[in-house]
């Protein structure tokens, strides 16, 4: 292992720098927040000012109350649960994730009438559903990430 971390002059690095390489060489458990899976995911939106840009700014409000309910034990789903279901991972890797997540949204007539969100734990994608109640988005929501162990998929 030392020989290895020698090759390219990595070992000093991690001698003159142990606090930096701490994160990335030894184990956390760190404790999944609402705020930090938020920003583990970056959003995809239709164009500004188009029909299908405010449904999901209206269902990108119910996503973060969802992530603040899963964190509170409000949901049947956990911020595990959700993470597992995005990227088959239930912990996020020393390096983040590559490719980096992000959500796309499901309008009506996308997929079919598809109302429960998919995972694409290949590309680190989640589809959430446009729908009209944060109670449906819920609902949906806990539906399927908790009905599909596997690829995230109902």
């Amino acid at each position: 292992f030392k020989d290895g971390f020698n090759t390219l002059g990595v070992l000093d690095c991690v001698r003159k720098n142990p606090n930096s390489f701490k994160e990335v060489l030894m184990y956390h458990n760190i404790k999944h927040t609402a705020e930090s899976i938020a920003i583990l995911f970056s959003v995809k939106v239709s164009e500004e000012g188009t029909n299908k840009r405010n449904q999901e700014n209206e269902v990108l409000s119910y996503w973060r109350d969802y992530l603040v309910d899963a964190e509170e034990s409000s949901s049947e789903a956990s911020l595990t649960d959700i993470l597992i279901f995005a990227t088959g991972a239930d912990k996020v890797p020393p390096l983040g994730f590559f490719p980096k997540l992000s959500v796309k949204f499901i309008h009506n007539g996308d997929i079919g009438k598809q109302k429960l969100p998919l995972g694409n734990t290949c590309a680190n994608l989640l589809y959430i559903p446009v729908v009209n109640s944060y109670e449906l988005f819920k609902s949906s929501m806990d539906f399927g990430i908790l009905n599909s162990p596997g690829f995230g998929q109902v």
